[in-house]
C-alpha cells in the first residue's frame, strides 16, 4: 500500500455535496430524516451549536443592554428561522424592526442586526454571505474561546464591506443600533 499525499481539499467535497432547495429541506425535516437542530446554508444542511448556560447568559447580557436603552418597534427573535435564497437559519439572535402580526405566516426574509455565539466560528463566518445579502445592516460573531467579536457593517452583495475585531478592553458601539454599546471584557469577566 502506498502513502497518499495529496491534502485535503473542502472546496472540492463542496463542489460534489448536495444540495437542497428550502423547500426540500423543510419536508425532509417534516418527515425526520434531517434532525431539527440543523441549519441550511446556501443549500447545504448544516448542524446548529447547542444551547450552553454560557451561550445563554452571553445573548441574555446583550439583549438586556439593548432592552435598557432601546427603541419601541422592535422584535428579538431567538432561534428562530430567516429564509433568504437558499438557505434557512435560525440566528441566536436576529433583531427586526416591525411587529409580530407581520410574521404570522412567514419567516422573515431579513434582520436589521443579528448576532450568532460562535462556538463554530468559521460556519458563523460562512453566514456572513447569506446576511449581508439580505441587507442586514450589521452581524455580530461573539466568540467566547477566543473572548473576540467580530463585527459585519455594511452590507454589498453577498459580503460586508467592513470587519473589525474587537477583544479585551474594547469598546462596541452599534452603528445599526445606537443604544446598543458594550465593553468586550464585560461580555467574558466571569467565563
Amino acid at each position: 500500500m502506498t502513502a497518499h499525499n495529496q491534502p485535503y481539499n473542502p472546496s472540492a467535497l463542496l463542489r460534489a455535496a448536495v444540495r437542497f432547495s428550502c423547500e426540500e429541506y423543510r419536508q425532509l425535516r417534516k418527515l425526520g430524516l434531517i434532525s431539527e437542530d440543523t441549519e441550511l446554508l446556501d443549500g447545504l444542511v448544516i448542524h446548529k451549536t447547542r444551547e450552553t448556560p454560557l451561550k445563554t447568559c452571553l445573548l441574555d447580557t446583550v439583549v438586556s443592554r439593548i432592552e435598557t436603552r432601546g427603541r419601541d418597534g422592535l422584535q428579538f427573535r431567538h432561534g428562530q428561522t430567516l429564509r433568504i435564497d437558499q438557505s434557512e437559519l435560525r440566528p441566536d439572535l436576529a433583531v427586526l424592526d416591525g411587529t409580530d402580526r407581520v410574521f404570522r405566516v412567514n419567516s422573515p426574509t431579513t434582520a436589521i442586526f443579528i448576532i450568532e455565539i460562535g462556538f463554530a466560528a468559521d460556519i458563523d463566518r460562512s453566514k456572513a454571505a447569506v446576511y449581508a445579502s439580505a441587507d442586514v445592516d450589521e452581524y455580530w460573531i461573539i466568540i467566547p474561546t477566543e473572548k473576540t467579536i467580530e463585527v459585519y457593517s455594511r452590507p454589498d452583495g453577498r459580503e460586508y464591506a467592513q470587519c473589525e475585531v474587537y477583544s479585551d478592553g474594547q469598546a462596541i458601539h452599534s452603528a445599526t443600533m445606537p443604544e446598543l454599546w458594550i465593553e468586550a471584557a464585560s461580555l467574558f469577566e466571569n467565563e
